[in-house]
């Protein structure tokens, strides 16, 4: 999706916004480059295991951050071309991963979703 913004001419001066419209909810740590350089929804400190955080203050904020953020998904919407066939041709498909791989780590574990 990265490379259709980037054929399409969005994050450019001229149309500033893209896309896609990321959120994180871990670290962000091991994000490959490209995706680091895009500004994403910061959910870090919503990332609660378990039903607790449906009955805490910070639920009620999760919901006004989301509320606020779903006009740039919105924006994403409104502004996405019409659907082009050619998205399924072999240059569209076809694209190099090496510059969306995130950089080498070994193994994690997410406490409490084992």
């Amino acid at each position: 999706m990265m490379f259709r913004e980037s054929q399409l001419g969005f994050r450019t001066l001229r149309s500033p916004n893209g896309l896609v419209v990321p959120v994180n909810v871990f670290d962000g740590k091991y994000f490959p480059k490209k995706a680091r350089d895009v500004t994403w929804l910061d959910c870090q400190k919503y990332w609660i295991v378990g039903d607790g955080f449906l009955k805490t203050e910070r639920y009620v904020e999760f919901q006004d951050v989301l509320r606020a953020w779903s006009e740039d998904v919105a924006t994403a919407i409104g502004s996405a071309p019409a659907w082009d066939k050619k998205w399924l041709t072999a240059p569209w498909l076809e694209v190099s991963d090496a510059d969306i791989m995130p950089p080498p780590t070994r193994n994690f574990e997410f406490a409490g979703l084992q």
